[in-house]
This record gives structure tokens, sequence and C-alpha cells, in this order.
């Protein structure tokens, strides 16, 4: 008997709002056998996007989305908003924040519950809570979608601007509200959050008990997701509230192991914050702020080090979660320079940047989409063809490890990279806060910078020596010493009726 599909997916989105996530996965897959009619694909995107499988609503909706030899774009202003919501679930933020910054949300409200989601994503709390409250300011904003709003704004303001009597309320009256079985999603996060928010107020006995009500009632909903979630937080609130830590430091220490082995790299990242604040260990503070990507998150851990008294180094050589053994081999994040030979790559081009953001996150290995973005910035995500460019920079980078003999390694797993090393290898990444640094001056000038503190070390020189040194034009050599000069390399001394100058020491 033939399906009707308009019925099916409204008995989908009912399971859906019932929490049976496993159960609308294995439907939706079912249905994807077959082409979906384009009455229905804005519908299957959502679902798709809202039971974790965003990957496939981006192959769905992208062909309605840009213009090609076949086809013209005819996406509708909702479905550009799902597919930008989509973008960032696979890791195309700035393709996503561009494409919502597009949309008129006076029309399409809900872009600004997706753009909030693209600071969230980030561990942005702070810059999700204005999008958040202008949705649920919005006229057209629309009941159930308010409701995810309000969650999110109560997670938002508890994790950022620290507003958390306001945040426990919103999610209190969330809680309250949601209490039809079709609503038992947004019900379930209600209540998660608010566990947040009573450990983040060190309400202990209340994060308990939040702790055992959320484990009775939903844990057979076969939401993976949520239950990892639960999983985190049940296991922080033990940490935090024991007396003696040593019991629940090492179930802590176990269930951080699960969530690497599983693939939730952000639930193991926030393992390693909770526990390095809490214990105050430099070393995993620092691997933490050298090792994030987002902006928000390494201030998070700098502002924790700072509440530590921990100062950030220069620089930070990071050993791929072992210990070193035998001969060090470094590579530099900023250039490719090595410990093995002279080799470099080139500034500006695809292996040096597909090199430094495989080295950005410690963490979690980056998709196609997440590489193609930052390899690519120019380029919109295309399922189809931004896989071959990205595989075709991934060789290119390989074929340079190669042939310098650098025993750095991509690694590629279930559609995610990373790089890889031996024992001994480390990667070595230049600090942002360091106000002067090697780093900041591009391939060719780093180099010269070496010539000059290897010839001349510690003694003064004047501008006139520099030419046949580096074998260059006065001009250039003057232009040189100045681009040196600006990075807060070289210091000018004043010695009698010539300038001379010489290596800054490090601070």
């Amino acid at each position: 008997m033939k399906i009707d599909v308009a019925d099916r997916l409204v008995e989908i989105e009912s399971w859906l709002e019932n929490g049976e996530v496993s159960r609308v996965r294995a439907a939706l897959t079912d249905l994807l056998q077959n082409r979906i009619e384009r009455r229905h694909v804005f519908t299957v995107a959502m679902l798709c996007r809202c039971c974790h499988l965003p990957e496939r609503a981006v192959r769905i909706l992208h062909r309605y989305m840009y213009s090609s030899s076949r086809t013209a774009p005819d996406a509708s202003e909702a479905e550009k908003a799902e597919y930008a919501a989509s973008l960032n679930a696979i890791g195309c933020n700035l393709e996503a924040q561009k494409l919502l910054q597009s949309l008129n949300t006076d029309q399409i409200p809900k872009a600004l519950l997706f753009h909030a989601y693209t600071y969230i994503w980030q561990w942005d709390w702070d810059g999700a809570v204005a999008p958040l409250e202008k949705y649920l300011a919005h006229p057209k904003a629309l009941p159930d979608p308010k409701l995810w709003a309000k969650v999110n704004l109560g997670l938002a303001l508890t994790h950022g601007p620290g507003r958390l009597d306001e945040a426990r309320i919103l999610l209190e009256e969330v809680s309250k509200e949601t209490v039809n079985p079709h609503q038992r999603m947004v019900h379930k996060n209600a209540l998660v959050n608010l566990l947040q928010n009573q450990f983040v107020r060190k309400d202990w006995k209340a994060a308990q008990d939040s702790v055992r009500q959320l484990e009775s009632d939903f844990l057979g909903d076969g939401d993976s997701l949520f239950e990892s979630v639960l999983e985190l937080w049940k296991h922080l609130v033990n940490l935090y509230s024991a007396t003696d830590r040593q019991v629940p430091f090492r179930a802590m220490r176990a269930l951080r192991m699960r969530f690497r082995e599983a693939g939730l790299w952000e639930n193991m990242r926030a393992c390693d914050y909770y526990e390095a604040a809490l214990l105050g260990t430099e070393k995993l503070l620092l691997q933490l702020y050298f090792g994030t990507p987002f902006p928000a998150f390494r201030a998070r851990v700098k502002k924790t080090m700072e509440q530590l008294k921990i100062a950030i180094p220069s620089h930070y050589e990071w050993f791929f979660f072992q210990r070193p053994e035998g001969k060090r081999v470094v590579i530099e994040l900023a250039n490719g320079q090595n410990s093995l030979g002279d080799s470099f790559l080139k500034e500006g081009q695809v292996p040096l940047r597909l090199l430094q953001t495989l080295g950005s996150d410690f963490y979690k290995p980056m998709q196609i989409a997440e590489l193609h973005e930052r390899i690519y910035p120019e380029l919109n995500f295309d399922p189809i063809t931004s896989a071959n460019r990205v595989h075709q920079a991934t060789r290119r980078l390989r074929t340079w490890l190669e042939e310098n003999k650098i025993p750095l390694e991509i690694s590629e797993f279930g559609g995610f990279y990373a790089l890889s090393a031996p024992p001994g290898c480390a990667i070595k990444i230049q600090s942002e806060e360091s106000p002067w640094t090697e780093a900041l001056l591009k391939t060719k000038l780093r180099l010269q910078y070496a010539k000059i503190k290897k010839h001349f070390g510690r003694k003064t020189f004047f501008a006139a020596e520099l030419p046949a040194l580096l074998e260059i034009s006065y001009r250039s050599s003057v232009r040189v010493l100045n681009e040196i000069r600006d990075a807060g390399l070289i210091e000018r001394v004043e010695l009698g009726p010539q300038t001379h100058y010489k290596i800054r020491s490090p601070k």
C-alpha cells in the first residue's frame, strides 16, 4: 500500500514532540530512500535537523539554495533559515551567519532563533542572549518555538552574563507550561537546563533531585544526545558537591574517556574545563586555552586562569594527549617550520591553512563542511563538490609532510579529520596574548628576522649592515627593519650620531 507522505510526516513530527528521537531517525532514514517531493522538502529538512541529522537536511535543501547550470534557486525565506540552521550544525558557522543576516526577521522571526544557535554552538552564551530576547519579543513568534527560545535563553543567561535568578524563573516557568505529552522534548530540555542553573548556583540538593527526576522520567526516550548531557551534569554535580572527591573524580575521568570514544568531543572539553576550574590544574587549563578555536571559550578559560593567577605563556607545545618520549620533533603551526630542517609552508596557501585549521582544536576532529569553510572561506559549502576540494587539500599537505619526513599524519575516520603523531612529536602554537611574537611575522620576514637574530645576538647593529647580511637592497632592508620593529621584536637604541638597533629580550 502506498504511503501518504503528508500523513507520515505529521506522524513523525508527533513522535519528535514526544521525544522519540530514535524512532524519528529510523522513519526519516526509510523515507529518504525515495525522492522527496518539492512540497515536502521543508518539513523533511526541519525534521532531519531536529533529530540530529543536519547533514541530511543540508543535502535536501542545497539544490534549491543556489543557482547551477540546471536549476535556478527557488528556496523560500523559511527554507533559507532552515538551511542556515543545518549548516551551523555541521560546522559552517560563517556561511550560516551570513545567510541569516540576509533574511528579513520581520517576516522570518525564526531567523533570530537560529542566529542565537550560531553563538551557542561556539560556547558564546553572551552573544546568544540578544537574538533570543528579540525573538521572544517578536509579535510573529509562534508559541512552540517561543518555548524553545525560553529554554535556550535560560541556558544562555546561566552560562553567559550570570543572570541566574532570571534564568531559573524562566526555566521553571517552561517546565510547568510543558506538561502535555507532545511537549515532552522541550520539557526535558528545560529541566536539564534548570539542572545546569542549579549547578552554577551551587544548589546541590536541588541539583541532585533534578538528576534523579530526569533519570526516572526520560532515560528511556532513546535520545542519546540528551542522555550524554544529563550524564555530564550528573557527574559534575557529584564532583563539585563531594567532600571527598577521590571517587567522583575517578568517575569523571572514566566518563571523559567514554565521551572521547563516543565522539562527544564538546562534552569531553566541558569535562576538562570544569575539572581544571575546580582543581586549578595549570596543565589542563593551558591545554584548553591553546586547544580551543572558540574565542568565547578561550576568554572563559583566560578569566579562570587570571583568577588562579596562572600566566599564559608566549607559546605552547602540544603532544597529542601523549607523554613526550625520545627525540622531540616540533612543527610550528604558524608556518610549518620544524626542527627537522629548513622546510616551511607558504603564507596563505591551502596546505598551511589546512594545517592551522586541524591544529586549532585539540579536542574535536573536523568534518568536511567545517574544514571547507576554514580553508576556503570565500566559497559556499556544496555537499557534492566541497568534499573533493578538501580531499585535494589533504593530499597536498600529506605530500609535503612525507617529502620533508615530518611524522605528522592526517587521520580520517567516519567523515572526520584530525592531526595525529607518534610520541615525541608536537605542534607549537603561539599565544594571542603575547604583545609581540615571531608568529605575527610572515614567513619570509620571519626567516629574515631569524638571520638577524643569529648573526647579531645581543649586540647592537645599524641599518646599513643589513643589505649584505640579507642580500637585499638598502631600501628593502630599511622596510624589513621597520616591519620587524613594528612587531616589537627589535628596539631602537640611541648611540651617537647613528641609530642603532638590538634584539629585544623576551619578557
